[in-house]
């Protein structure tokens, strides 16, 4: 059941203009770099230049279909100035006028908008929300749900990979009834806040390559979300997931976890939470694919937490299908596109790369979305469809797995000893930690695929963990300073 909160605030500002800009500023990420053929010509918004490549042969549009993330730009839109912006032989000339984007991390064009006035007149910091659905009915409920259970859904922009086939009876934009009948539906009201990027879903190759384009339609926003598209929302949950990250004083902190089964946990009378206990990222494994041995995140421990309900615990992994940080996440820790058919390894990777770049993830100390694990509500009154995986296309993407997976695991210290590894460019660690800390403190051996999983739930969970390391948080919102750990390292069961 979806609970919708009152929407009788007023819809404010004119139509939104960031759909097309975005969309075009986005699909010039797939600008072919290594389209040695296609004449690049740059040029800047403000000097309303025109563009005139030649379009791509019919043979490049096929493999473009059959392999899009062959095509990605190996540099990411947050770090590209107005002269490396390249043209995108798919888009129309006239349709290309770009804006640059920021050199350097803080310097944000006019576009960009870290805080966004609301109904009430306060101006309030803005959150840019990712979603990727891969032939998922529940999309548009889950950006409704989002959208209409914020207390200030104005200050909410909302990003949607939507991969369908064009026979399949949903999107991500269903309304219940015609906005013409009912205009006061949160897809109607704050439509100007949803951005959609549709990719055919024979094109689809895994969620990795799906949240890569949905990160890369970030814009400058203050705080960011991830999420699966079948999700339900607390009412309010912006203010709770906001007030939360504050209490961390670490605005390198990432609140992310497993989420929980909707079931039972929220209030059909209130729409507010009604779970006492939240899942902790510990429980990891060794486990291999696509030809190699990777760390995969399983079933989570959801137990009380130890510092009560909305106070966030330190925790040592990442979870794609729900995170929440600042801004700055999205831009310093890309989503590498070259990963074509990865489902494990995906969490472990960013996690470590997370790691090095200075960000610290946190157990949210309260969930303010839950996930539906088991049976799903209805569509349109009739037996829901059966969801179907991004894993139907594998035929279509022979060998590709193995390649992306040696790639992933070299990136993150995972292959043999003496593996060659490839040159990942910015997809690659930071420079503000090493990796091997990482693996240090939480009694990982990458090489020999072992991993301390009872006593690292133990210490995680007690909240030991927490009350070991966060004392070490640097002073004017971290990040934590590792390097004062010396050779401690998590314990093991005794």
């Amino acid at each position: 059941m979806r609970h919708d909160s009152p929407l009788k605030r007023r819809r404010r500002g004119s139509a939104n203009t960031f759909d097309r800009f975005l969309m075009v500023l986005f699909l010039v990420s797939f600008a072919s770099f290594t389209y040695s053929s296609i004449t690049k010509t740059q040029t800047h918004a403000a000097t309303g230049g025109s563009f005139g490549p030649p379009s791509p042969s019919s043979s490049s549009k096929k493999e473009m279909k059959a392999a899009p993330w062959r095509h990605f730009s190996n540099t990411p839109r947050s770090i590209w100035t107005s002269s490396q912006i390249p043209t995108d032989p798919y888009i129309d000339p006239s349709d290309q006028n770009l804006v640059a984007f920021p050199a350097s991390p803080g310097t944000h064009p006019s576009t960009f908008q870290p805080t966004r006035l609301c109904s009430d007149g306060v101006s309030r910091p803005t959150i840019f929300v990712s979603v990727a659905s891969y032939r998922d009915y529940m999309c548009s409920s889950t950006v409704t749900n989002i959208l209409g259970n914020a207390r200030h859904p104005e200050r909410i922009r909302v990003a949607v990979v939507e991969q369908n086939m064009e026979a399949d009876p949903f999107s991500c934009l269903d309304t219940i009834v015609p906005c013409s009948t009912d205009p006061s539906q949160p897809l109607c009201l704050y439509r100007s806040s949803v951005e959609i990027y549709s990719l055919p879903a024979p094109s689809a190759t895994g969620p990795v390559f799906a949240r890569a384009l949905g990160s890369a339609l970030y814009n400058g926003e203050s705080y960011a979300m991830q999420c699966d598209a079948h999700l339900e929302f607390v009412v309010d949950w912006d203010e709770d997931v906001i007030g939360q990250h504050s209490r961390v004083n670490n605005d390198y902190a990432v609140l992310t976890t497993y989420l929980s089964d909707v079931k039972g946990n929220i209030s059909p009378k209130t729409g507010k939470g009604l779970s006492k206990t939240v899942p902790f990222m510990c429980n990891s494994a060794f486990e291999q694919a696509g030809g190699v041995q990777i760390l995969r995140h399983g079933s989570q421990p959801e137990l009380a937490n130890p510092f009560g309900l909305g106070e966030p615990v330190l925790s040592p992994y990442w979870a794609a299908g729900w995170y929440f940080s600042r801004g700055h996440f999205v831009q310093n820790v890309p989503y590498d596109p070259n990963l074509p058919m990865v489902f494990q390894g995906e969490e472990i990777s960013i996690g470590v790369r997370g790691f090095t770049h200075g960000y610290d993830f946190y157990t949210p100390g309260r969930s303010v979305c839950y996930h539906y694990y088991g049976k799903r509500p209805s569509l349109r009154g009739h037996e829901p469809p059966v969801v179907k995986k991004y894993w139907e296309n594998s035929n279509h993407h022979q060998g590709s797995l193995k390649k992306a997976m040696r790639r992933l695991a070299g990136t993150i210290g995972m292959l043999p000893a003496g593996s060659s590894t490839e040159d990942v460019g910015p997809y690659g660690l930071g420079a503000v930690r090493p990796m091997e800390q990482f693996y240090k403190i939480y009694n990982i051996d990458p090489k020999e695929h072992t991993a301390n999983v009872e006593g690292l739930c133990k210490y995680t969970n007690s909240g030991k963990l927490h009350r070991k390391i966060t004392p070490l948080l640097k002073e004017g919102g971290g990040p934590i300073d590792y390097g004062k750990l010396g050779d401690w390292v998590v314990p093991g069961l005794s």
